[in-house]
């Protein structure tokens, strides 16, 4: 099974906790934008929220400029969050859902970079469908192939027509899946990014960027896909 779905993934910047930090005088927030990039998938319109396919990953782009920002570590958990020295939580909400409502997310950090007046994020996020459907659609999949290994020419290996006739190994075969398993719910959705910074010796406090509305549209189901059609003993 995949790891449990984060409603707010925090990608954290710094390792040590900075009890009672207080800001310098002279030091002034910084400002955080987000922004979709471009990518696969993704399709800008004039005016209008940007369209992203939700079969591929959703690529943001998060920017700081004004303020005295560290280097970015790693991804971490939200409650690893806790012990930063610096922080930024990606939010996602669905619209017209109201506050409070955060939807579950995957993130990953692709990359970092600064300039003199800029330092930029490259992360990827993921809004995944709920945890029964991708089970059931793996499970789908795998009674699928497993309909089609009588009807092989040549007759497949017997050890690999074993693992699609056992009930056990058709379950482990569905669960493989779970690493690669790519769809995204389908909607429009409000993502927020907020930057959280208790440095010693920098400006300490939360700034929160104008929130980025997106529409993730329906363009099939994960198995729809072509690399999906091919028969279990197909080359």
């Amino acid at each position: 099974m995949t790891q449990s779905l984060r409603a707010c993934a925090v990608l954290s910047i710094g390792c040590c906790v900075a009890v009672g930090a207080q800001t310098p005088p002279g030091k002034a927030a910084p400002h955080v934008t987000c922004e979709i990039a471009k990518g696969d998938g993704v399709e800008f319109r004039k005016g209008e929220p940007v369209r992203v396919s939700n079969l591929r990953l959703i690529p943001l782009n998060v920017s700081f400029t004004g303020g005295d920002i560290p280097r970015v570590g790693q991804v971490r958990s939200a409650s690893e969050a806790a012990t930063a020295t610096s922080s930024v939580s990606i939010e996602v909400t669905m619209v017209g859902a109201g506050k409070g409502n955060s939807i579950p997310i995957k993130t990953a950090l692709l990359g970092s970079g600064q300039t003199t007046t800029e330092h930029h994020l490259s992360v990827i996020v993921q809004i995944p469908i709920d945890d029964k459907d991708r089970d059931a659609q793996e499970m789908g999949y795998i009674e699928f192939l497993a309909s089609t290994v009588d009807k092989e020419s040549p007759p497949l290996d017997p050890m690999i027509l074993a693992l699609y006739k056992n009930t056990n190994s058709k379950v482990t075969l569905a669960r493989a899946f779970d690493r690669t398993f790519l769809e995204n719910r389908a909607g429009s959705f409000d993502v927020t990014c907020t930057y959280t910074s208790k440095v010693p010796g920098s400006w300490n406090g939360e700034v929160r960027a104008a929130p980025l509305r997106i529409d993730v549209v329906f363009a099939g189901h994960f198995f729809d896909q072509p690399q999906f059609k091919q028969k279990p003993g197909a080359r």
